[in-house]
């Protein structure tokens, strides 16, 4: 973990300052600024849309929105995207390289924020854990079953992979049975006694004690 995070924030260090070199150029040579307050300027710019970013990551942990904030972090990476973008475009080559680092690096961040938040909502229990992983043969071989081990695993963790599929057909195979009871205990209370008896039978009776006493 302390890897992944060292090679993101060395990720970002690098990304920023191509960024931040593509808009300095552009912002000198597009806007005629002075070159030591161009490089400020767009800097303080991007630096300021991940702190909004992060702070929308902070609000949201907290369960509000924090929809202006995100707008905001959003149209300051956009603007910083046109600036490289138009501010080479008399060389498609920088323009592109330079434009791409910037959405680069911000698609980067919103990734890497969103699992931050989700992992701190999921310690806090604000979250369900992780479901186990079932395989994409298992899924095309059996979806229903292993969509409803799915939600047995996330209401029971304790479960895993192997509990849910068990817990997932052994329910499956009650309600076979429980259908099948219920149909033959209809039929048989209905022909004693009437159909509206035999409704209310099926609906009160334990199945699974009819079942265990014939």
């Amino acid at each position: 973990m302390t890897d992944t995070r060292t090679a993101l924030r060395l990720f970002y260090v690098v990304v920023f300052g191509v960024a931040l070199v593509g808009s300095g150029q552009a912002a000198t040579g597009w806007l005629n600024w002075w070159a030591p307050f161009a490089f400020l300027a767009v800097g303080a710019v991007e630096f300021g849309g991940a702190v909004l970013s992060m702070h929308a990551d902070r609000r949201r942990q907290l369960g509000e929105r924090a929809m202006w904030s995100r707008l905001l972090s959003a149209a300051v990476a956009v603007g910083a995207v046109l600036v490289n973008l138009l501010g080479h475009w008399e060389e498609p080559g920088q323009a592109a390289f330079f434009a791409g680092m910037s959405a680069l690096g911000y698609s980067v961040w919103l990734i890497d924020s969103a699992a931050r938040r989700r992992d701190a909502l999921r310690a806090a229990g604000k979250l369900p854990p992780t479901p186990p992983v079932y395989g994409l043969v298992h899924w095309l071989r059996h979806p229903w079953l292993t969509r409803r081990a799915r939600h047995l695993a996330l209401v029971d963790p304790t479960l895993g992979l192997y509990g849910s599929l068990a817990a997932a057909e052994a329910a499956v195979r009650t309600e076979r049975r429980q259908r099948a009871l219920s149909k033959v205990l209809h039929a048989k209370i209905r022909q004693a006694t009437g159909p509206a008896a035999a409704d209310i039978a099926v609906t009160v009776y334990d199945l699974d004690e009819v079942a265990a006493r014939l």
